[in-house]
């Protein structure tokens, strides 16, 4: 695993972001001068999304060096309003399109919601669906599409409907054919109450990039400090040690303890890595 790169979802920063008090240059800066190789965006970051105002990200990112290593796009395939899902696969275009522009690796694709009254096999055909629909527009774009066992973010009224591990996998098996990859996060499998180990070792063949996020509770998303929750990372460290994992490391910070938290996880798994940024430079 020497050769992983690290990178960084900072969603203890998401409001301040959002609002505009913290702009994305600080977060880029504050990365780079920890030392990631990498930082992520979301697609709610960008309130403006002209050609100005996606240049002047570009040349943030050119500035600090940093690789766009995951784009995080939030798709409600499963709305129960044909209507309504129509627009979402359209928005999911346009954002596929922003992180081609803006240089991305992966683009971070869900379900979305599991709405009251859609059963398993109509959730399963339409994730699948509204997947297949973006894959020609990721192509164009030179994007990797990442599919993740997703839980429930803040805003959410349900949970994403790939939580369940059961439908994950099953989800899984039929994107092999679509060519579509995985994110894995290590924190979800915990927060549903299964042990992460075993279903990572289920999609690793897929895996190009894995969120390291972590929970205080076991069925339950309580985000913690990395390192300081339930995920059993020496175990999946010294497995993805072992089978010589080579891609991204996002870490997903959400403890909501600001700039001690992201520190706190940038040197928790950097020093698992055993490696400098230096070796990741281009």
């Amino acid at each position: 695993m020497t050769t992983s790169k690290l990178s960084c979802l900072p969603v203890s920063y998401f409001s301040k972001i959002i609002s505009g008090d913290m702009s994305i240059l600080s977060w880029l800066q504050e990365a780079s001068d920890l030392g990631f190789d990498g930082a992520d965006l979301s697609i709610h970051f960008l309130k403006k999304r002209g050609v100005k105002r996606l240049n002047e990200i570009k040349e943030a990112y050119a500035t600090t060096g940093l690789k766009l290593a995951l784009f995080n796009t939030y798709p409600q395939l499963l709305h129960p309003d044909t209507e309504v899902r129509k627009s979402e696969i359209e928005q999911l275009m346009k954002d596929i399109q922003i992180a081609g522009y803006l240089g991305a690796e992966n683009v971070r694709l869900v379900s979305g919601q599991w709405f009251p009254g859609v059963t398993k096999e109509e959730g399963i055909q339409r994730t699948l669906a509204g997947l297949e629909a973006v894959m020609e527009t990721a192509e164009q774009c030179n994007v990797v599409l990442v599919f993740e066992n997703h839980s429930k973010p803040a805003g959410w009224t349900y949970p994403d409907f790939s939580f369940n591990p059961e439908i994950f996998l099953e989800i899984y098996e039929n994107l092999k054919t679509i060519g579509i990859k995985i994110l894995f996060d290590t924190a979800n499998p915990i927060a549903f109450g299964v042990d992460p180990l075993p279903l990572m070792k289920q999609v690793i063949d897929r895996v190009t990039c894995i969120h390291i996020a972590d929970t205080s509770e076991k069925g339950k998303l309580v985000p913690s400090v990395i390192g300081k929750g339930l995920v059993p990372f020496n175990e999946l460290f010294a497995y993805l040690e072992e089978i010589n994992y080579s891609g991204w490391l996002s870490i997903e910070e959400a403890s909501a303890t600001g700039q001690m938290g992201v520190a706190a996880a940038y040197h928790y798994v950097r020093g698992r890595l055993n490696v400098g940024k230096s070796q990741f430079k281009d």
